[in-house]
């Protein structure tokens, strides 16, 4: 299952298929998706199969297992400055954003933040306000941790995106980012015989 979220919360939830389909039109999914006995049923019963191995195909590998968790977030009102610090603190290239709701809605890379501030011998020389919103791409690409980690490699390779966070619930539970992938790829050769 794919999802991406906005600012102002959900803006899709679908199958990955569906999202290739959807292209950059990213539009909220509809209600009436969600009438009992439709489609989505249909699809979540597929899935479902899939993921208990009744389906045939593929051995399904759930992001879970390569995912980084408990995830490191800040708030889209606290500082660039403090989203730095953090990065460099804990030795690591993105922060998932989160709303006043913890609900992840954006990921903050270190190269997003250095496009606004200017580092020095690893000290940062310019304003320490201006707040993270103000560099948060507009969608946010979001799965939950039982998707497969073939079609979120998809989903990162075909919309140039090196990290997806991983939200159960509402709430951001962890993160894969391109290096988990290949890291994976490269340990578990079984997986390119099922792609």
């Amino acid at each position: 299952m794919s999802y991406i979220y906005g600012i102002d919360g959900l803006l899709f939830k679908s199958s990955y298929e569906a999202l290739q389909h959807q292209g950059k039109k990213i539009k909220p999914c509809e209600q009436s998706a969600r009438v009992p006995g439709g489609t989505c049923n249909q699809a979540i019963k597929t899935y479902t199969g899939t993921m208990q191995g009744t389906a045939v195909g593929r051995h399904l590998v759930p992001v879970s297992q390569i995912m980084s968790s408990p995830v490191l977030t800040i708030s889209r009102y606290q500082s660039l400055y403090t989203a730095w610090r953090l990065l460099k603190e804990a030795n690591i290239r993105q922060l998932i954003v989160i709303s006043g709701k913890n609900e992840a809605i954006g990921v903050l890379a270190d190269r997003d933040i250095l496009q606004h501030l200017n580092v020095k011998d690893g000290e940062v020389e310019t304003s320490r306000i201006q707040p993270v919103a103000d560099v948060l791409q507009a969608e946010i690409y979001t799965t939950d941790s039982t998707s497969d980690i073939r079609q979120v490699a998809g989903v990162m390779a075909e919309h140039h995106i090196d990290a997806v966070a991983i939200v159960d619930k509402h709430r951001a539970t962890g993160i894969v980012t391109r290096g988990d992938i290949l890291r994976c790829f490269a340990s578990n050769p079984k997986l390119n015989l099922w792609a």
